[in-house]
């Protein structure tokens, strides 16, 4: 039989018994310990209480040793035998068997929990208890492939081991199976490249730092000349037959063919283009005989000039003559007779005049072209009114009156009497009144109104003697 300390507390009604492996409140106290004490809400002892009444029930705190038996929680056992305190049972737990006392009305402490009837640890392991939280301790994940090391912290829920379980070996840079090496006996993987001109195999390796090479399988593609399997059929260069081909210069691109052969190719049997000539045959490889021939400049030349014309090949192969004219002097024809791009040029012009019963008018001729020389001169007509030699007698307007004798015919004469007035402005157009006066003020000068001769008689009778 163990003893331990056992506190009781007295405190407004209420007893708080502590004891070694946990704690636990009543609501009442037990009576071989407070016997008959009652208490009223107003902390007053009840009546016929041994507990003195001038006692302040409050400040009772009271510790007593009693001898019980303490329950066996977590001791560590093989059979229910070895358990020390009665109704103990060895119970398995996750990490190890442990002797469980039977639950008290269903209660049982701090870290522990009534489990069919008996106390356990609430982690499920009785190394991993409420004041155990969060401590570490090594530990290891094991199979068949191998051993994993890592870390188990204490939780509520028991311990927590962080090791990963060994796997088969991956290409992922990690050391899968815990064996001390990464990505190690990784054998590489069958692989093929197929499209549409084959299927051609190769393999995929796990390279440094957990990533796959890829197939390293050939593209395959249609067989060429190279001495080599190109579309992964097992044939090399297998028919491969004559390819077209091309020999390109300035003057053309012309086509042809090549053989293969050891995977080299022949050189191309195509001719070399040339420039076209009049030959009756393709010359520059562009599908047409004697092109272009058919209009080449030419020329004829001679001491008047170079005449250029064109000639053209026949279908045949053989030139035609040059179609250029032959070059003359220039004459007046409305052409270009010595080829020097000007028609008609470099004529010299000769007197001419135009007789008719009015007179003679002098000129000079011109070169029309195809209507050849003209005479360029005015034709006579009669005599008329208009500023000009109409009939080219050497006078203009000559049978006209001319009033103030200017040489300019009344009309066409812009000032008639020659005061120096244009015939709109002046007051007396008839005759030469420079001064414009007008003394009745009637717009017809003096020179011209009668009315006006009256009127200065008229003011020289009202005027003073003495001023006369």
């Amino acid at each position: 039989m163990l003893a331990f300390r056992l506190t009781v507390l007295w405190c407004a009604g209420w007893l708080i018994v502590s004891c070694g492996g946990g704690s636990e409140t009543q609501t009442e106290p037990p009576a071989d310990i407070a016997q008959d004490i009652a208490v009223d809400s107003d902390n007053t002892p009840d009546e016929g209480s041994e507990t003195d009444t001038n006692q302040d029930i409050n400040e009772i705190d009271d510790t007593v040793d009693i001898v019980v038996d303490p329950p066996t929680l977590c001791e560590s056992c093989a059979d229910d035998d070895s358990c020390t305190t009665e109704n103990a049972q060895c119970i398995s737990l996750s990490t190890s068997k442990a002797c469980l006392s039977p639950c008290l009305d269903g209660a049982c402490g701090d870290s522990f929990s009534c489990e069919n009837d008996y106390c356990a640890p609430t982690s499920g392991a009785c190394d991993c208890l409420t004041e155990d939280l969060d401590t570490t301790r090594d530990c290891a994940s094991e199979n068949d492939l191998g051993s994993c090391q890592g870390t188990a912290t204490c939780t509520e829920k028991g311990w927590i081991c962080d090791a990963p379980e060994p796997v088969p070996e991956l290409c992922n840079n990690l050391d899968d199976d815990c064996n001390g090496e990464i990505d190690n006996e990784i054998a590489p993987k069958d692989c093929e490249s197929t499209n549409g001109f084959g299927t051609c195999k190769g393999v995929d390796t796990c390279l440094e730092g957990g990533q796959w090479s890829g197939c390293d399988a050939k593209e395959a593609t249609a067989e060429i000349c190279n001495n080599e399997d190109d579309n992964c059929n097992g044939d090399i260069d297998d028919p491969i037959e004559a390819q077209a081909c091309e020999v390109e210069n300035e003057y053309g691109t012309c086509e042809g063919k090549q053989l293969c052969a050891t995977g080299i190719w022949s050189d191309c049997d195509a001719q070399i283009a040339s420039a076209e000539i009049c030959n009756a045959a393709d010359d520059n490889c562009n599908g047409k005989i004697d092109e272009e021939l058919s209009s080449l400049a030419c020329q004829n030349s001679n001491e008047f000039g170079t005449c250029d014309g064109t000639m053209s090949c026949t279908s045949n192969g053989v030139m035609s003559p040059c179609g250029a004219k032959t070059p003359i002097q220039e004459i007046c024809n409305g052409e270009d007779d010595d080829c020097n791009d000007e028609i008609d040029d470099q004529l010299t012009p000769t007197a001419c005049s135009i007789d008719n019963e009015f007179g003679s008018c002098s000129g000079e001729t011109s070169c029309s072209g195809v209507n050849g020389w003209l005479c360029i001169a005015q034709e006579p007509t009669a005599e008329v009114c208009d500023g000009a030699d109409n009939d080219c007698e050497g006078g203009i307007d000559e049978d006209f009156e001319d009033t103030d004798a200017d040489g300019i015919a009344d009309c066409i004469d812009a000032d008639l009497d020659g005061d120096n007035v244009a015939n709109e402005e002046d007051n007396c157009p008839s005759l030469s009144n420079a001064d414009q006066v007008d003394l009745d003020k009637d717009t017809i000068g003096n020179e011209c109104d009668d009315d006006d001769s009256i009127a200065i008689h008229v003011i020289v009778a009202i005027i003073p003697q003495s001023i006369v």
